[in-house]
């Protein structure tokens, strides 16, 4: 701002100015993702109603996903709330359309659904509050898949199939 008011008239200054502040606020996301990622950054958790959310996230990334592409949503009848970081949720999901477009290549279909989820207790993974409800949000398309290779890395944080200066957008 001080160099906006100081050079105000100078167009070139306030040009790169500009994209000095753009590029700086760029990486400050990226920094913030990579810290939430490593988990040294806390979630900004808020009570989010889970159907008003995928409507939200799918609205503004219909623009992004190619005519020949449907998006359809099955979403339960029932509305719940649950703690939800919505920016994060909303990098995630959108990553994993993006995701589905480029393995549809342009041409097939993407399904959204959300259903009430039964956990089963023994399942060592989850702490289970057996008053609470759950929701199951699954995002399926009709790509072409994984091989068993690329299945076995998935949970390798920094795996990716994307070449070198994509993924961590």
């Amino acid at each position: 701002d001080l160099i906006r008011d100081d050079y105000a008239h100078e167009k070139p200054i306030i040009k790169y100015t500009d994209e000095i502040l753009s590029a700086s606020e760029k990486m400050l996301n990226l920094v913030n993702r990579m810290l939430i990622f490593t988990s040294q950054m806390p979630w900004n958790l808020e009570s989010v109603c889970v159907n008003d959310f995928i409507k939200e996230t799918l609205f503004i990334l219909r623009h992004t996903i190619p005519k020949k592409i449907s998006l359809r949503t099955q979403l339960t009848e029932e509305n719940i709330n649950i703690p939800l970081d919505q920016k994060n949720m909303q990098i995630a999901v959108s990553e994993i359309i993006a995701n589905a477009v480029e393995s549809i290549n342009n041409s097939g279909s993407i399904n959204i659904s959300t259903e009430i989820a039964a956990i089963n207790s023994t399942e060592k993974k989850f702490k289970v509050n057996k008053t609470q409800k759950y929701i199951k949000i699954k995002i399926k398309d009709n790509g072409s898949g994984m091989d068993d290779t690329i299945k076995e890395k998935i949970w390798n944080p920094f795996f990716s199939t994307k070449f070198a200066g994509r993924g961590f957008k």
